[in-house]
C-alpha cells in the first residue's frame, strides 16, 4: 500500500499511543475504555492493509502493540493494588462489625 494512504491511520494510532498513556498515568479508567474501544476501530481499519506494509510501518505497529501491552499491565497493577486495598477495608469492617456485635451482646446480659 501506498505509504502516503496509509499515513493517517498511523497519525491516528500516534495520537492513540499518547492518550493511552495520558490515560494510565491519570488513572482515568473510563478514557481508557474509550481509546481501547477507539483503538479496536483503527485496528480493524488497518487490517486490510496490513499485508502491504513495509517494515518500519510493522516496527512501528509492534512498538505500538508493546507500548499498549505495558500500558495495560500498569492497568493491572494498579486493579490488584485497589483490590488489595478494598479487602483490608473489607476485613477491618468486618472486625468492627463483629467487635460491636460481641460489645452490644456483652452489655444485654
Amino acid at each position: 500500500m501506498n505509504g502516503s494512504a496509509i499515513a493517517p491511520l498511523f497519525g491516528r494510532l500516534l495520537q492513540l499511543q499518547v492518550s493511552v498513556q495520558q490515560a494510565v498515568n491519570a488513572r482515568q479508567w473510563g478514557w481508557l475504555e474509550e481509546l481501547d474501544k477507539q483503538l479496536r476501530l483503527l485496528l480493524g481499519e488497518l487490517e486490510p492493509h496490513r499485508a502491504g506494509l513495509d517494515e518500519r510501518q510493522r516496527v512501528a505497529l509492534a512498538q505500538f502493540g508493546r507500548q499498549y501491552r505495558q500500558a495495560w499491565q500498569q492497568v493491572d497493577k494498579e486493579a490488584n493494588r485497589l483490590d488489595e486495598q478494598l479487602q483490608s477495608l473489607r476485613q477491618r469492617r468486618e472486625g468492627a462489625l463483629a467487635y460491636d456485635w460481641v460489645s452490644q451482646a456483652g452489655g444485654e446480659e
